[in-house]
């Protein structure tokens, strides 16, 4: 077991995530005001599952906030935990993917799991005691200035349930990524896909940043870790084209094509752990 010092993270004169000392813990659990068992490198996360860089700006000279998203994860099977209107995106591809952009538009929102929707969903779930399955998820009390081990727990769980029970895995189609504004539709219009000029502007300090805050989450090196917690994400390159960046200190090639020969326009879903993050900047 591993213990840290504690820090906070100041925005604007004020505390944003609150302080927290600790260490890593491999097994998700209940957290209050006493535990310890968290690390205070995940200081930078939000209620909303995004990471807030501090002192960071990627377009402007002014330093706002700027947030990176949780990631956003389709559904590509559906269990019975799905909701109705929800759609597998294996269903959709080769023949069977959208011939339009607005068909595209539809499935991207109906294949979409955002943190948001993940936390509300997961809590009420119970166990064959008709207990919850995930007792450690909070929903009903957490700002973000709560106790960074209890925004770090709600991280790791629905992490986990999004594996265990909603079939989410960053298995997009390149296509639908390259065509629609999933970060836009999704999140809200305040938020888009990272830009290469993005990567260019974050400094190693920030991509630290990045990495400690969510290798401060427990179980972020699970089995499932590669599917809620990688760095590797879509970005759209300065000759607009459909590219991957991984946001891992030290990284050379930071920014690359997609793998083998696979196309921006491919049809057919695309694994290896590439998931979609969305950037967003707030005076």
């Amino acid at each position: 077991m591993r213990f840290f010092p504690s820090f906070c993270v100041f925005i604007a004169g004020s505390v944003l995530f609150g302080c927290a000392g600790g260490s890593t813990s491999s097994t998700p659990r209940d957290v209050d005001n006493n535990d310890n068992n968290y690390s205070s490198l995940a200081s930078g996360l939000t209620t909303d599952g995004s990471i807030v860089i501090p002192n960071a700006s990627v377009t402007r000279d002014v330093t706002p906030r700027v947030e990176i998203s949780g990631p956003i994860l389709p559904t590509v099977y559906k269990g019975q935990y799905v909701d109705a209107q929800k759609k597998s995106l294996y269903d959709y591809e080769g023949i069977n993917y959208p011939e339009d952009l607005d068909g595209e538009k539809v499935l991207a929102n109906d294949t979409s799991l955002t943190f948001s929707y993940l936390l509300e969903k997961c809590a009420p779930i119970l166990n064959g005691n008709e207990e919850p399955e995930y007792p450690m998820i909070e929903t009903t009390s957490l700002t973000d200035d709560a106790l960074t081990s209890a925004i770090a727990a709600n991280y790791a769980n629905v992490a986990l349930c999004a594996y265990e029970k909603y079939g989410s895995k960053p298995y997009w189609i390149p296509a639908l990524v390259n065509h629609v504004d999933i970060c836009g539709d999704v999140l809200g219009s305040e938020w888009r896909i990272i830009t290469e000029n993005d990567i260019t502007n974050l400094t190693d300090d920030n991509y630290t940043f990045i990495q400690n805050t969510l290798a401060g989450i427990p179980d972020s090196d699970n089995f499932w870790s590669n599917f809620y917690f990688s760095l590797k994400v879509y970005i759209r390159a300065n000759d607009n084209t459909l590219k991957i960046a991984n946001l891992t200190p030290d990284t050379s090639p930071r920014i690359s094509d997609l793998p083998g020969e696979v196309s921006q326009d491919a049809k057919q879903h695309l694994e290896g752990g590439y998931v979609l993050r969305c950037i967003r900047e707030v005076d």
